[in-house]
């Protein structure tokens, strides 16, 4: 627990302590006006939001007396409400009780701080993966295999050595055997689990045909995932980038729709303390234009809402096909099961009852997150090079356009890339040297341009980039640097050591051209380089 994470927590009990008087003297006049004659529905129902509001805000600042009797109030009203319509006098007077008691609990100061909510994320650093088996031929192929993926990998000769590792600087991942140095690989994640930063780390147990209960002992023991030998490359690298993006990503940003300002500032403090941008929306009507212009990763409902229900948010932004796999989670003070129901036919994720503690809470938004990265990958992402897939990079390319269209006077440049002789490459060496040589490819692309920069492949052999802010010299100056990089790399085959090259078309975007006929001018210029004897950067004329 961060000393800050705690005093922002203790300052938050103390503005909530500060507020109750008045709280609860405004839950008095609105018993009064319920009380009073046959009833006041407005003042009735106002009442058992308020209740709702304490019993789900209470807690959480370390008043589980408080929420307890707030519940007891609110299901005392909602019966009455059923039955009668109105208060009866024996309920007036065991709510006027309730809020005595109320008043009593919150004066007497705030309770025991919830638990932390565990390690904030840590800053992004360069990928590092510890290998760990006792087959050297097998550490040998996956070194390389993970190099050509741009993942820097070492091996540990020994358990204790792979242990020391984490104890000195925790990696970003490990890879460890079903059985290394004579301890099973399960032991092994078990006693790195325990350790400060192991936690966080991605870690794979790797055996020979295991069986399905040694997979899930691998799993109760903390791994992140088993695979068998011989190792499907493909699958294997992708999860293992899937879990190591989950350090390096950008922070994801939080959307909680809460009109409770003392719960939404407890929401933002946990989230904020795992690394996470939060925005909240205390007004529902806002809550379309809020989702449509800070792009939320997650959602966060209440399901109490003035004027309208969560479930009625849920359902709306369910509507909507850019949003059907957002996270949806509920957070409410409502326990009943029908809720609970509402919640998951609404096209809600989970179901979190407040008070809610911080350690929940940040886990399970940060589940919920991880589970849409890895889904959002499978969809968007090409599996072999890491970059994007055809469909999305062409999404990407009309957004960008769009933005040009409304800012013009950048430079904006497609640049259209084309592997040189391929074909022969697989004839030769066979498709896995082509695999590799793609996947070289994507790894340097992704080093030497800006994460800012679109980077898609667009099948086959052919790849795209966008280059934003660039003038025409520097973009084909940075084009050549890339391909004399790639030129000199050293592919590994059968049959021997090959290099290949590549051939590129660049396009700057003009006002008034459209992205198709942006995309042909790129394609041309691709073409004129391959005319020209190919391993050359062609920019397209200006006119």
């Amino acid at each position: 627990m961060s000393a800050s994470w705690v005093e922002s927590l203790r300052e938050l009990r103390v503005e909530f302590v500060r507020k109750c008087p008045g709280t609860l003297a405004e839950m008095g006049a609105l018993l009064e006006k319920a009380a009073a004659g046959p009833g006041d529905a407005g003042s009735l129902e106002a009442l058992a939001r308020k209740f709702h509001t304490v019993a789900g805000t209470a807690g959480t600042f370390g008043f589980p007396e408080a929420t307890d009797l707030s519940r007891t109030a609110e299901a005392l009203i909602e019966t009455d409400r059923v039955a009668r319509g109105r208060l009866s006098a024996a309920s007036s007077e065991q709510l006027g009780a309730l809020l005595l008691r109320l008043g009593t609990v919150l004066a007497a100061g705030a309770g025991p701080a919830p638990a932390a909510p565990g390690r904030a994320v840590p800053a992004s650093r360069q990928a590092r993966v510890v290998l760990a088996d006792d087959d050297p031929a097998f550490l040998d192929e996956l070194q390389r295999a993970l190099e050509h993926h741009g993942i820097g990998a070492v091996a540990a000769p020994t358990p204790d050595a792979l242990v020391d590792a984490f104890r000195e600087d925790p990696p970003d991942g490990a890879v460890i055997g079903a059985q290394f140095g004579g301890v099973p690989g399960s032991a092994l994640v078990e006693r790195l689990r325990a350790l400060p930063g192991g936690d966080a780390t991605a870690l794979f147990v790797v055996g020979q045909r295991s069986g399905f209960l040694d997979r899930v002992g691998a799993i109760q023991a903390g791994a992140d995932a088993t695979f068998d030998r011989p190792l499907d490359e493909e699958a294997f690298v992708r999860r293992l980038g899937v879990l190591l993006e989950r350090e390096r990503a950008e922070p994801s940003r939080i959307l909680s729709v809460e009109d409770d300002p003392d719960h939404a500032a407890f929401v933002r403090t946990v989230l904020e303390s795992g690394g996470h941008v939060v925005k909240t929306c205390e007004d529902p009507k806002r809550f379309e234009s809020d989702a449509i212009a800070f792009r939320p990763d997650l959602v966060l409902l209440d399901v109490n809402l003035p004027g309208v229900s969560g479930h009625d948010l849920a359902r709306l932004l369910r509507q909507n096909e850019a949003y059907a796999a957002l996270p949806v989670v509920f957070l409410t003070a409502e326990t009943r099961e029908e809720v609970r129901i509402r919640s998951i036919r609404a096209g809600g994720d989970d179901h979190l009852v407040k008070p809610v503690a911080p350690c929940l809470l940040l886990s399970t938004v940060t589940a919920r997150l991880e589970r849409a990265r890895t889904l959002k990958g499978l969809l968007t992402r090409d599996g072999l090079t890491g970059l994007t897939n055809h469909t999305t990079f062409l999404e990407g390319l009309k957004t960008t356009w769009k933005r040009f269209s409304r800012t013009p006077g950048r430079g904006l440049a497609l640049v259209s890339l084309d592997l040189d002789h391929f074909k022969s490459v697989n004839d030769q060496h066979g498709h896995p040297a082509g695999d590799r040589v793609l996947a070289a490819l994507g790894v340097l692309l992704r080093r030497r341009l800006r994460a800012t920069d679109l980077i898609g492949r667009l099948g086959g052999e052919e790849f795209a980039v966008v280059l934003e802010d660039l003038d025409r010299d520097e973009a084909v100056s940075l084009m050549e640097r890339i391909l004399a990089d790639f030129a000199a790399i050293d592919h590994a085959s059968a049959e021997g050591a090959f290099r290949v090259t590549f051939s590129a078309g660049i396009s700057f975007l003009k006002a008034g051209t459209g992205v198709e006929e942006w995309r042909t001018r790129a394609d041309e210029a691709l073409y004129a380089a391959k005319r020209g004897g190919r391993a050359r950067i062609v920019l397209a004329p200006a006119g």
